[in-house]
C-alpha cells in the first residue's frame, strides 16, 4: 500500500481534511484517535485489505508512520500466503 493511500485512509476514519497528515504525527496527540476510531481502523483494514489487527498491535504504535508499517508487515504476510 502507498503511503499517500493509506495517509488518506486515516484521514477519513479520523475525519481529518485531506492532505493534513504526513505521518510523523503522534497519534496521542490526536484526540480523534480513540477508541471507536481505533475499531473503525481495525474494521476498515479487515474489510478492504482482508487484514485483521489486534490492539495489540495498534497500541505499540506511537505514530501514523508506525500504523503505515504495521499494515504493511502484515499485508506482505498476507501475500506470502497466497503464494
Amino acid at each position: 500500500m502507498e503511503k499517500l493511500q493509506f495517509l488518506k485512509l486515516i484521514e477519513g476514519i479520523l475525519e481529518l481534511q485531506q492532505g493534513s497528515l504526513r505521518g510523523t504525527e503522534r497519534l496521542a496527540d490526536f484526540e480523534q484517535w480513540d477508541s471507536i476510531a481505533i475499531l473503525d481502523y481495525i474494521a476498515t483494514v479487515d474489510r478492504k485489505f482482508g487484514v485483521i489487527l489486534n490492539a495489540d498491535e495498534i497500541a505499540g504504535c506511537q505514530t501514523f508512520d508506525d500504523l503505515f508499517s504495521r499494515l504493511n508487515g502484515n499485508l506482505a504476510h498476507v501475500a506470502a500466503k497466497v503464494c
